[in-house]
């Protein structure tokens, strides 16, 4: 192999081991960073040493006193450069980490980090030098802290703790880089995630008769106690998708026939156009898009007055709902999300193709691409009226599930007052806000 594939897979981490020989000195990497480092300063010099000499021949090598003197000026940089390491305890190199990256993730994510930092101080000691914690140290710290989540959440706080270190690096603090990346297979995830991940229970007939009893419907009072669950009933789409709609999006694609557009989502998938149940139309789903324009105006979300809570205007609906469905005597196993499931599951049950499942909800493909889905098809978004056919004509709950959803009907003009006063409420807080600042 040319040296410069070589150096190219070395860097993409592609080669977890190297052995170079050189008249008669061989070096061996352990897999650490220190020794990746080291023998890839070798490889460049090496290469370097071939281009200056003028040939460019794949066999040619240096001599073993070459060789020699180049791994003495090498240890001769590695001693300079650990001489200026600035020795920072665990817990002082986090705060500073933290108060460094505070201004650029939000408080949702800040709030985060501080637990997960905590874990690690914990268990590493935050006396300790930053400089001195091993990958031993680190690896039994993650078999017993990380190692027992489910796969996304290993990744997520592997990926935390690596950039905290990487921080590190290039602020002096330390010199090698501990956490290693876990390369799970696809069978180990689905292993674990089964073992660990938090699995969602859909909705039974049962559950739904409770949720959806017309009693039930008319006697909310909240705009987003009565169609949040509706249109997770017939769309699969996550509480914080559906909060953050705004109702200019809502429009006719065709006649009689209208789109919801998902602009905010937990993945680059799940924002999506989707066509509109025209059960939805019919319960009367646009009468209340009309109230809110009317009172709220047209640029504002499908439910206004939703306040964020650590950036999410659904946290606080999340604990209503979960208060509505225990007084409905449904369990905890399952919450808002058991729509998705559950609709996910009927369109299975009813033979809709796993591509237009995936697309009509929002979903990654879990399943291994050829090159040609990965970079055009998987881009190419199916037409409304593909969704229309072959996922809303096929959301046949009764055929599935045996579930009938009752003849619910919105009365117009059912939450214009509360609108309005909810409208007046956030702006009177708006200015006593405003006067508390200026006094």
């Amino acid at each position: 192999m040319n040296i410069n594939d070589v150096l190219k897979k070395f860097e993409n981490s592609q080669i977890s081991e190297l052995i170079l020989k050189t008249d008669g000195i061989e070096i061996v990497t352990d897999g650490s960073d220190t020794e990746h480092k080291q023998a890839l300063e070798f490889l460049k010099l090496h290469y370097a040493h071939k281009n200056s000499s003028g040939d460019h021949s794949s066999n040619q090598s240096i001599t073993a006193n070459q060789f020699a003197e180049l791994l003495m000026n090498q240890q001769k940089a590695n001693a300079q450069f650990n001489s200026k390491i600035i020795r920072t305890t665990l817990k002082e190199a986090v705060d500073q980490y933290l108060d460094d990256r505070k201004k650029t993730i939000s408080e949702r994510t800040y709030s985060a980090w501080q637990g997960e930092f905590k874990h690690l101080i914990v268990a590493l000691g935050e006396n300790t030098i930053v400089a001195d914690i091993s990958k031993d140290a680190y690896i039994h710290f993650r078999k017993r802290v990380i190692d027992i989540l489910a796969p996304s959440s290993m990744d997520s706080r592997n990926s935390t703790y690596r950039n905290f270190f990487k921080w590190c690096i290039e602020h002096g603090r330390a010199e090698v880089n501990p956490v290693v990346a876990l390369n799970l297979s696809r069978v180990q995830k689905a292993k674990f995630q089964g073992e660990r991940g938090k699995v969602r229970k859909p909705f039974e007939a049962s559950d739904l008769e409770k949720l959806f009893n017309d009693d039930v419907m008319q006697a909310i009072k909240k705009p987003c106690l009565f169609w949040m669950p509706l249109l997770a009933f017939f769309s699969g789409a996550r509480e914080e998708e559906l909060a953050e709609i705004k109702v200019d999006t809502i429009i006719p694609y065709e006649t009689n026939k209208y789109q919801l557009h998902i602009g905010k989502s937990k993945t680059l998938a799940g924002i999506r156009f989707i066509p509109i149940h025209p059960k939805l139309i019919e319960i009367g789903f646009l009468d209340y898009v009309d109230e809110v324009k009317k009172t709220w105006g047209n640029s504002s979300t499908l439910f206004p007055y939703m306040t964020p809570v650590k950036e999410r205007l659904s946290h606080k609906f999340s604990q209503e709902f979960g208060a509505h469905r225990t007084k409905l005597g449904i369990g905890k196993e399952k919450d808002f999300h058991s729509f998705r499931p559950t609709v996910i599951g009927v369109l299975k049950l009813n033979n809709v193709n796993s591509e237009f499942r995936r697309e009509f909800v929002g979903h990654d493909s879990t399943e291994k691409e050829d090159t040609h889905l990965k970079n055009y098809a998987r881009k190419t978004k199916f037409p409304l009226q593909h969704l229309e056919k072959e996922v809303l004509d096929k959301l046949d709950y009764a055929y599935s599930i045996g579930f009938n959803l009752p003849n619910i009907v919105y009365r117009k003009g059912r939450f214009t007052r509360y609108l309005k006063s909810r409208k007046i409420q956030k702006q009177d807080l708006k200015i006593k806000k405003s006067k508390a600042l200026l006094e």
